[in-house]
Order: structure tokens, then sequence, then C-alpha cells
């Protein structure tokens, strides 16, 4: 059948049982328009852009073979739409469907069984219903793209095909999208976003990345959404993304299951992402120092290569463990870091502070670049490591279950000391300049075995059983022990040592350099065991609230130019090299 110039006050019906359409300009001006090529095709007569259908109701094309893919047009192999076209398309056994509106379309329900779906619109594109069983669904508009249903699968499983839709001048709209193999997704001067307020599945690609890029929100448009009130793009289980807003908007994505952040990136606006498994945080950045959120109900974090939020606060909630993929370059940036974990955190930082919790077995470790702010950092069963390349201000750090805590900086001090606490777990600070507590006296460092070495003074409060502390630069050494304490050894180079205690003291090993005077003092409990005690040419003073008591050998006594020894209840006991006594 060649259709030259067919046109018609109400509806139009064109069939053949044997051989093809052939559509020049057909017009069915008030009502609906059907065109069936039982075992053949439908195309248009002439390689243009013109109109070559319309009507005033759907329209309707079926055929064996394809519908507007000319074999031989090299300018325009498409069927030409009139603006404001409902059109229901099938090809039954092999052939592509290829439509162009020449305004505004509507695919009410187009399917192609063995064979792509192509769409040009001149405007809006509305996709209610649009399957390709073994083909590619690739649609173009100039307008706002609305696709409530759309299907590009692989029926024979034996080749890739993708789904690529991209508006030039509006949003894309989305309820369900499935792909065999790619997924694309482009709103060039707008956004991206679900049309349902519901929580399932949006976007599914079966073996490759989903890639997702708009100008503006990438999810996010929750204005009037109460089940889902993020608005979030729902992800199937196991994707993976690439999905980027190049000028001013959010992201806000939902995964089902397992979810890797391949590349998700903003130029000004935040990210949230959430996943119901294994979260894998490759590079996930914002601009404009917007926060970054990322949530697993289910699973890790885990493999984090890159998360920059500039100066902006990054938020990360994990069901499992927070981890990162092991390559000293790879670090989360940001002002404020939160991370609250149900297992191990270990991360390499470039963060201004942090609050760091994890709530099940599992040890916290942290590599900071820089000074780094612990505000507040706690364990249930594990240990918390953190080692800074600038100062540490060790605001509020507990580990559970007497696990030991560790501090170390390689530039710059740790300071403002407040709370460090491993109920009788090991403490171990090392500090490129001095260790120095908060000035409060009721912000103590709480453990076992306090270890703590400066190249600079130590200024600290303790409730622990017994410490060895070192200052291997200028520096006093100056201590306030709640109870006993042993101490194995404090040494300067150049300071004054002091230590006060609560409870009896027992003087192992003190030495000060170049000199300096030793003060001990306590206010309950006897000073014994006193072993080196030596202040060189200085000045040793000591104030016991009972006994003074060395440790009974003689190779080990009090050395100074002066003594002052006062044993308030009970006896002296001591060896010494000194100058004179009191």
């Amino acid at each position: 059948v060649i259709g030259t110039s067919v046109t018609a006050a109400d509806q139009v019906a064109v069939t053949t049982s044997l051989g093809d359409v052939t559509v020049g300009s057909i017009t069915a001006t008030g009502g609906t328009l059907g065109i069936t090529a039982t075992t053949g095709s439908i195309n248009d007569a002439s390689d243009d852009n013109l109109v070559d259908l319309t009507a005033g109701g759907e329209i309707t094309l079926t055929a064996e073979d394809e519908i507007g893919d000319h074999a031989t047009f090299t300018t325009d192999k498409d069927l030409e739409l009139a603006s404001g076209s409902v059109v229901n398309a099938k090809s039954t056994d092999f052939g592509a469907i290829q439509l162009h509106g020449l305004g505004s379309l509507t695919l009410k329900k187009v399917e192609a069984n063995d064979g792509s779906i192509n769409l040009i619109a001149g405007g809006e594109a509305t996709l209610t219903d649009v399957d390709a069983l073994d083909g590619n669904v690739v649609v173009t508009a100039t307008g706002n793209i609305i696709a409530t249903q759309v299907d590009a699968a692989d029926a024979d499983s034996d080749d890739t095909f993708v789904v690529s839709m991209t508006s030039s001048a509006g949003d894309i709209t989305i309820g369900k999208i499935t792909s065999d193999t790619g997924l694309t997704l482009e709103a060039t001067t707008g956004s991206i976003n679900d049309m349902g307020d519901d929580n399932t599945v949006d976007l599914t690609s079966g073996t490759s990345t989903i890639k997702l890029t708009a100008q503006d929100e990438i999810g996010g448009n929750s204005a009037i959404k109460t089940t889902d009130n993020l608005g979030s793009i729902e992800l199937a289980a196991d994707s993976i993304v690439d999905v980027s807003s190049t000028q001013a908007g959010a992201i806000v994505l939902a995964g089902a299951g397992v979810l890797t952040l391949a590349k998700v990136d903003t130029v000004d606006g935040t990210i949230t992402a959430q996943s119901a498994g294994v979260m894998t945080a490759t590079e996930v950045v914002t601009g404009s120092n917007n926060a970054i959120k990322l949530t697993t109900t289910s699973g890790d974090i885990t493999a984090i290569k890159t998360i920059n939020a500039g100066t902006g606060s990054v938020d990360l909630s994990s069901a499992g463990a927070i981890v990162d993929d092991g390559v000293d370059a790879s670090l989360i940036t940001g002002g404020v870091l939160t991370a609250n974990a149900a297992g191990a955190i270990t991360i390499d930082t470039t963060v201004a502070s942090t609050t760091l919790s994890s709530s099940a077995d599992g040890n916290i470790d942290v590599d900071e670049t820089n000074k780094i702010t612990l505000t507040k950092l706690s364990t249930t069963n594990g240990s918390i490591t953190v080692d800074a390349g600038g100062e540490i201000i060790a605001t509020d750090i507990s580990s559970g279950s007497n696990n030991a805590i560790k501090l170390t900086t390689t530039s710059g001090d740790i300071t403002a000391i407040k709370t460090i606490n491993a109920g009788t777990g090991s403490v171990d600070l090392s500090s490129a300049g001095a260790i120095v507590d908060d000035g409060v006296d009721a912000s103590l460092i709480t453990g076992g075995v306090l270890t703590a070495n400066a190249a600079g003074a130590i200024t600290i409060d303790t409730t622990v059983a017994s410490t060895t502390l070192s200052s291997s630069a200028d520096g006093n050494i100056d201590v306030d022990e709640t109870d006993k304490i042993t101490l194995t050894k404090l040494s300067t180079t150049n300071g004054t040592i002091t230590v006060d205690a609560g409870g009896e003291m027992t003087a192992t090993d003190v030495q000060t350099g170049t000199n300096n005077n030793i003060a001990l003092t306590t206010t309950v409990g006897d000073v014994t065991g006193v072993g080196t005690v030596s202040a060189g040419t200085g000045n040793v003073n000591i104030v016991s609230a009972g006994s003074v008591l060395d440790d009974g050998l003689s190779t080990t006594m009090i050395s100074a130019n002066i003594l002052d020894l006062k044993a308030s209840a009970g006896n002296v006991d001591v060896d010494t090299s000194i100058t004179s006594a009191n």
C-alpha cells in the first residue's frame, strides 16, 4: 500500500495482509489513525522531515518488520508525526521502530519484538510503556521527558542493549527504566527526578554503569512527597553509578542492595546516598563546600577512595564497618566528619574535626594529613589509633572493653586534652611538640599503662596505674594523678619533673636532663620503691603523706644537689648521692 496523500474528517484505517505500507501524508482530522502491515513494514515514502501522520485521536502502527527505519534513506529514516501525537506501535517479528515527533509526542504503548526503538521529539516526550524485547531504546527530546516505563532487554542473552535518553531543554521524570546493559540519562538544562512517591526501584542496568547527568538536581525533589520524603532516585541492587550535577543541584540516591558510587559529583549541591547493602565509595565530590551524607542499612561503607566535601560536612553511617581502600592517597576531605559504624572504622582524612563511633566490635584507625580536633571518638570493643600530620586536639576519646588508645603527631602538639579514657587499657601518646591538657582538673587521661613521648612539655592530669614519660626537647613534665601511680620511667632533656598523686607513688626511674629539679608529692600514701631519682646537680623535693622508702637496691639512688624530703606519717629509708639534705 502506498499512501501518498490521504485525508479524512474522521478516522483512517490502512491494512495490508501481504506487503509493506509506504506513507506520504495521512491525516485523520477528527479520529484515530491505524496502519497495519501484517507481513511487512511501515515506512516514509520520502527521505525528508515533513509530517507523515496526523490524527485527532491515537495513532496505531502494527507491522511484522520495521516501522520508520527505511533501509536506504540517508537524510531521515524516521516516520514523522504531527505535534501532539499519541502513538501505539508494535513490530511483531524483526525490525526497529523509529519515530520523529515534530513537537510533543506520547508513546502510549510501543513494543519491538526484535529491534531497537528510536524516538526524536521536537518538544516534550511522554513514554508510558516502551519495550524493546531485544534492542536499544534511544530517546532525544527538546522538552521534558516523562518516562513511566521503559525497557531495553536482550531476549536471547547474546547481545548488549542500552537505554539512552537526552533532553536538551527540559527535565527527565522517571518511573521504571530497565536496561540489559547500559543506562544513560542526560538533562542538559534541567533535572532528573522520580515521578512516584515510593521506595520502588526506578533504574536497573544489568551489567554496566548507570550514568545520570543534569544541570540541576538529580533526585531530591521532595516538595510533595511523604513516603520517600527525600525524593530519592531508587537504584536496583548491584548498581554502579556515575552521577553528575553540572551547575546547581543536589544528588539524592537510594540503592535497593549493593551500591557502587563510581563517580558522583556536584558543582553546587549536596550529595545524599543510601544503600540496603554494601556501599563502595570510589569517588564522591561536592562543589562549593556542600555536605556529603552516605548511609547503609545493611553492610559496610567500603573501599573509600575519594570523599571530598571541601570544607563542608561529611556524614557516614554504616550498618557494618567503614573502611578505605588501603591507599594512603585516598582521603575523606571535609570540615566536620561524623562517622557511626557497627564495626571497624579505618580511614585516611583531611578534616578539621571528627566525631567517630563504633557500636559493635571494631577498632577506630584514623590517618589525618593535617591538624585535627577529635571531638568525640568512642568504641564498644575496639582500640583507637589516630596519626596526624599536624596538631591533635583531644577533646573526648574513649575505648570500650579496656582497649588501647594511641595518638601520634608528626608535626604539632597533642593539646587541650579533656578526656582520654581506655579503662584499664593502655594509652600511648607520641607528639612532635608538647602534650598538654585543657587546664581543667576534672579533665583526665585514664588507663592502665600510660606512655607519652613529646618534643616539648608534658602537662597532664591522669588516672593511670603506671606511666613512662619522655620529653626529647626543652620542656617540663607535670603530672597530676588522682590515685596511686608507678613512675616506670620519666625523663626530660631540658626540663623539670613534677608529679602530684592522690595515692601511693612508686618512683622507679625519674630523671631530668640539664640539672633540672624534680618534685614528687603524695596527698595520700607513701612514696615507695624509690629507684633512680636523678636531677644531676639540680634539686629533688619529695613530700609524702606516708613514708619515703627505696627499692632495696644499692645500685639505685636519689642523685641531686639538695634533697628536700618530708615524710608526714612514716619512715624515711633511701639511698642518696647528694650535696645536702633538708
